[in-house]
């Protein structure tokens, strides 16, 4: 399995051989991974930081320094984690203090909650966003992204935790089966599924309205907006495999 951890996120050490460690994601998702990308931390720790880091990053820079810190500006990408400090500067895991470029782009639950409301219409636009996304197998944020990648980084700024893998997506429901069928019952923020089967799904998109998709496809390159009445070379036979669609947003 690969995917993409980011700053931020608390992982569970399953285990440790020579360099490297097998570890959980707070999405279950299990992989390996060097020790050296990994801060050391006691239960106590990890509870804390978790309820702390409560700013969600839409991608900025941190400047510093403060006295006797490395100089040289860091990213803090899509979907990492950090605490508010004083001064507004925000603090990273390992306790250094920095300042944002652009505070807005670092929002606390409030001003992200206002920024990405819990709107359907809402969650296209922020995958319209992502727009021109590279592809990359097991990536989660706009600098590459897989399909469900894309899919569950988006809705988590919505503040809707979504599995990895596109068929524990579908799995997730609520399911919208009218929607399959039907392309006048599919609203913008719907999601979805592809497959041979649905016990065989392979690819996720969001709904952008009607027949309209956001997606990032192996075969387009980078996120695209696509037409399933209208797909263009390489996703050919992509709306024949259609196969579930889940409304994330109509249990909340």
């Amino acid at each position: 399995m690969v995917s993409q951890w980011l700053c931020g996120e608390a992982l569970e050490t399953l285990e440790r051989e020579d360099a490297w460690v097998r570890a959980r994601g707070p999405d279950g998702y299990e992989g390996w991974c060097l020790a050296g990308a990994l801060l050391p931390a006691g239960p106590d720790e990890v509870e804390a930081w978790t309820v702390a880091a409560e700013r969600f990053s839409l991608g900025v820079r941190l400047l510093g320094p403060e006295e006797g810190e490395d100089p040289t500006p860091r990213f803090l990408p899509w979907g990492a984690r950090a605490t508010g400090a004083h001064e507004g500067r925000v603090r990273l895991p390992d306790g250094r203090a920095l300042l944002p470029e652009d505070p807005s782009r670092l929002p606390d639950p409030v001003a992200l909650r206002a920024r990405h409301p819990l709107r359907g219409s809402a969650v296209a636009g922020t995958a319209t966003a992502w727009l021109g996304t590279p592809y990359v197998w097991g990536g989660r944020t706009p600098e590459g992204a897989d399909c469900s990648g894309l899919v569950q980084a988006v809705y988590a700024a919505h503040g809707v935790r979504l599995p990895r893998d596109s068929g524990d997506q579908l799995a997730a429901g609520p399911e919208a089966p009218e929607a399959v069928q039907d392309p006048a019952q599919r609203r913008p923020g719907d999601l979805l599924f592809f497959g041979a089967s649905r016990s065989e799904v392979t690819h996720v998109a969001v709904c952008a309205g009607g027949s309209r998709i956001l997606h990032v496809a192996a075969a387009r390159g980078a996120a695209s907006l696509d037409d399933l009445e209208d797909l263009p070379e390489g996703l050919e036979g992509l709306a024949q495999k259609l196969v579930g669609a889940t409304r994330p947003l109509s249990s909340r």
